[in-house]
């Protein structure tokens, strides 16, 4: 009597492990994979861009700098039409660069560090940012 229990036993896991393993593998093919949409992906080509129109190159202040003075330096080049807006905590400068795309500022900053945000916006609204941190301090090094 036990030895047919024992036997019913594993009888009964193995028919319960194969109606398992059957609606796993059921489940598994009615689900959506999504193989549709990763083919479709492939088949898109993009349209080439053209490189952004508009730059900025900011020569000074260098990022992170000290200055034991209060009024600092910006300057750099970007293209001539553009319109360039330094921004601080203080306030904000607009400045128009040369006719060879140059431009050249003064801003005065706060003790400790500064934070300052150098912007080339062209008229069709394309803008460029380049930001710098400033510290000013008057101990020796």
């Amino acid at each position: 009597m036990k030895q047919e229990r024992v036997v019913l036993s594993f009888i009964m896991v193995f028919i319960g492990l194969v109606v398992a393993a059957g609606a796993f593998f059921f489940y598994q093919s009615t689900k959506d994979t999504g193989t549709q949409v990763k083919e479709a992906a492939v088949n898109i080509t993009p349209t080439p861009q053209s490189g952004p129109t508009i730059f900025l190159k900011v020569n000074e202040p260098k990022d992170e700098s000290l200055s034991d003075r209060k009024t600092v330096k910006v300057s750099g080049k970007t293209n001539t039409e553009a319109t360039i807006v330094i921004l601080t905590v203080g306030g904000q400068e607009v400045v128009k660069p040369s006719l060879q795309g140059d431009f050249t500022t003064t801003i005065t900053i706060d003790d400790g560090p500064n934070y300052i945000k150098i912007q080339a916006i062209l008229p069709n609204g394309e803008i460029l940012t380049e930001e710098r941190v400033v510290s000013y301090t008057t101990e020796d090094f």
